[in-house]
This record gives C-alpha cells, structure tokens and sequence, in this order.
C-alpha cells in the first residue's frame, strides 16, 4: 500500500504573490481612505455653519446690528474654547478654535463666518459662508471653500488638493499670492 501522506503547503512563491497583492490593494485604498476620513472631518465642522448662520441673521433682526462675538449668540461653542487664527485680517470680530479649526465671526462689507483647518496635512484650507450682504439682509450663499495663500495660516499643500479634490468644488477666483488675493476660492458642490 502507497503512503499518500505528503502534505500540501504553500510554497515562499505563492506567498509573496499574496503579500504583493495586498500590498498594492492596501496603496490603492489608504488615499481614498484618507480623503474620506478629511472630507467627513470638514463636513462635520461645515455642520456649525446653519446654526450659527440663523443665531446671526436672529441677532441682526433683535438688535439691529451684527454681533461683536460668538457669546452673544444662542449657539452652543463647548469644546471651541482657543483663540487660534485661521485668518488674520483686521475686521476679524471673535475667533474660537477647537485645536484642529479656528472659527472666526468677521463684519466687512458682508457679516460672513469662517472656519480654517490650523493643522495636518491641509492646514491653510478652509471655508467662507456670508450671513448677510451689503445691505444688511440674510442670503443663503453657498459656502466657498479656500485655499489660504497670505494673511493668516497658510495652505503648504500642492494647489486644489484640498477644495477640488477632497472637497469637489469648483474654482472660482483668487490666484494671487500678495494682499490682492488671500486665498484661492472654489465654489462648494
């Protein structure tokens, strides 16, 4: 009687065909896994922009001017306890910062709220929502993603990588790098 007792196994060949195959499945994934994880990070902070776009508009309609900070406003900021700043510019009224993103109430022509990545891979790219226009009344403009290029924390990664490829938007203006221009802006989908 023949003895059948040969075990199978697999061979170092085999094995580091599997392993090379993983690996190169694993480099496909982790940038899409990467992009994901920052996109669920801005858009959980763009969550802040509703409210506080309507606590705003309500300040503006009971006093009949814009808020000075963001304690005068019925919008819960627990856990935005810093004063880190995205931007700097003088018509900055309150920033609050949460260690990853400032978030600034600014009154220029436009009352508008911002809210800016201060550290990691995209810091320097952030967001714009106007509150209320020239004239003082509430528009419900879409929010601008940007890109900050001067006056504030800058944007070091390679151009679009954030508001074109992360987020989706459109370009919409703002190429410079002087005072002219503080930032590249895109239009968010």
């Amino acid at each position: 009687m023949k003895n059948n007792c040969r075990k199978k196994a697999f061979t170092l060949v085999e094995l580091l065909v599997v392993v090379l195959i993983i690996g190169i499945l694993a480099a496909v994934a982790l940038p899409q896994y990467q992009k994901a994880v920052e996109k669920a990070k801005a858009m959980q902070a763009i969550s802040l922009f509703k409210p506080l776009s309507q606590a705003v508009a309500a300040y503006y309609m009971a006093n009949n001017a814009a808020p000075n900070s963001f304690d005068e406003l019925a919008v819960d900021l627990s856990g935005w306890t810093g004063h880190e700043k995205w931007c700097t510019q003088p018509a900055i009224k309150d920033t609050r910062s949460n260690g990853e993103w400032s978030l600034q109430l600014y009154e220029g022509s436009q009352v508008q709220i911002y809210l800016g990545r201060l550290k990691g891979k995209y810091k320097g790219a952030g967001f714009i929502n106007a509150v209320l226009d020239a004239n003082r009344n509430y528009v419900a403009e879409k929010i601008s993603c940007g890109e900050r290029v001067y006056g504030g924390v800058l944007f070091t990664a390679p151009q679009d990588s954030y508001c074109k490829k992360i987020m989706g938007a459109t370009y919409k203006s703002g190429t410079g790098t002087g005072q002219s221009s503080t930032a590249r802006w895109y239009t968010m989908p």
